[in-house]
């Protein structure tokens, strides 16, 4: 029996630490839905908020400059099932630093095509930031800068890489939302509260409902498979 309280504590404790998440998580989701139902500001008055320590993630900004010539960043990814990469560049911002710009989704086979050249001239949108921190997974793949092939974001990186200096390079990711009259690619995703999956409770019930199996099978075999043997069970065996 003491590996059945093992077993209980164990199930019982995932189901907490999931309900524990999903508080995480709806705090996480009510802070992406302020941000996306707040007017959009431009860039300069969004970096003098970012300076001062305000919390920027998820705020709309509207955005006015130039991408730079050179190559973009190629960002593993998917959409919808198809494997792709996110095409992420450099734009110098009218009055203001050099920013980077996720593009949109393109699937691999139009990396290289002229889909995903870079617009030229001056150009103006709306976006999200995004606090991307520079996280690699415990099974994502090394970044391979030379080869132009990212699996996680690294901003400081991605900053040298594009021949800046890292401090110069606002530590956040402008999201590129979707435009009216928008090209099929790259494909812009809309985010927001409700892009972001939140099964918490769900995880939280099956914990505890296998907890409860195993109870009521720990009790059915305290009753059954350890019962005194029946006297009429011995008189027919003799």
């Amino acid at each position: 029996m003491a590996a059945v309280g093992v077993g209980l504590l164990i199930l019982v404790t995932l189901g907490t630490w999931q309900l524990h998440r999903r508080d995480v998580k709806e705090a996480y989701i009510a802070r992406v839905e302020a941000g996306m139902a707040a007017e959009a500001v431009d860039l300069p008055a969004a970096l003098e908020r970012w300076r001062s320590g305000a919390d920027v993630d998820f705020m709309q900004v509207r955005v006015a400059g130039r991408y730079q010539p050179g190559p973009q960043f190629r960002l593993f990814s998917q959409l919808q099932g198809v494997s792709g990469w996110q095409l992420v560049a450099v734009l110098a911002s009218n009055g203001g630093p050099a920013v980077l710009v996720d593009r949109g989704f393109v699937p691999d086979e139009l990396k290289d095509s002229e889909a995903a050249d870079l617009p030229a001239g001056s150009l103006e949108f709306t976006g999200i930031l995004r606090r991307h921190r520079a996280e690699q997974g415990l099974f994502t793949p090394d970044n391979d800068a030379a080869g132009n092939q990212w699996f996680w974001w690294d901003t400081g990186a991605m900053a040298i890489a594009a021949g800046l200096v890292p401090g110069d390079l606002p530590a956040f990711v402008i999201q590129r939302t979707p435009q009216a009259g928008d090209p099929d690619w790259p494909r812009a995703v809309a985010t927001g509260a409700a892009a972001i999956p939140n099964n918490h409770l769900q995880y939280a019930l099956t914990w505890y409902a296998l907890a409860m199996v195993l109870a009521v099978m720990a009790f059915i075999f305290a009753r059954t498979g350890l019962r005194p043997p029946d006297r009429h069970d011995n008189q027919r065996d003799e």
